[in-house]
Formats: structure tokens, sequence, C-alpha cells
């Protein structure tokens, strides 16, 4: 009896790249694969932005300052994090004023 490797679940990047072959082999405009393909980066972008506006909520101090400035950055992260990360400026000032 041989060791046989367990199958994982793909990870949403092969999903992703799997949707897009299958669009290629179904002969689809290659406009609409590009729009299908970043709509799943822009749905994953979004709840990463998520997953990491509710980090740097809980962690506050650096964290929060970290979220701010990779927010402020939209030259190098993607459209959805950012605007998330962007109400983290939000909070802080929120939070200022209420202590004054």
């Amino acid at each position: 009896m041989q060791n046989r490797p367990t199958r994982r679940p793909p990870s949403q990047i092969t999903q992703a790249h799997a949707f897009a072959l299958r669009a290629v082999r179904a002969r689809d405009p290659p406009e609409a694969v590009k729009a299908a393909v970043d709509a799943l980066w822009a749905q994953r972008h979004a709840r990463a932005g998520e997953d990491m506006y509710r980090l740097c909520l809980g962690l506050r101090g650096f964290y929060m300052k970290a979220g701010q400035f990779i927010g402020s950055r939209a030259d190098f992260v993607p459209e959805p994090m950012c605007r998330k990360l962007m109400l983290l400026c939000d909070k802080a000032s929120q939070g200022a004023s209420m202590t004054e």
C-alpha cells in the first residue's frame, strides 16, 4: 500500500488561474477572461483589506499607524485594500477629537 498525498482544496490564486484556463478553452474573448479574473482578485483584495482593518483596530498603536500608512499608498497596494484601510485615518481622527 502506497502513501498517496491527500488532495488539498485549491487556493484563491489557483481558482483564478483555473477559471482563466477554462474560459480560454471555451474560446471566450480575452476581455471577458480578464474581467472575470480581475473580479476574483478584487474580491480577494477586499477580504484581505477587511482582515487587515480588523487586525489594526484590535492591536492599535503601531499597527494602527502602519495600517494608515499602507492605506495611503494606493501606488502599490490594491484599491480595495486602500479603501478599507483609509477608514483607519477616520477612526484615528475621531479618537483624537474625543480625547481633547
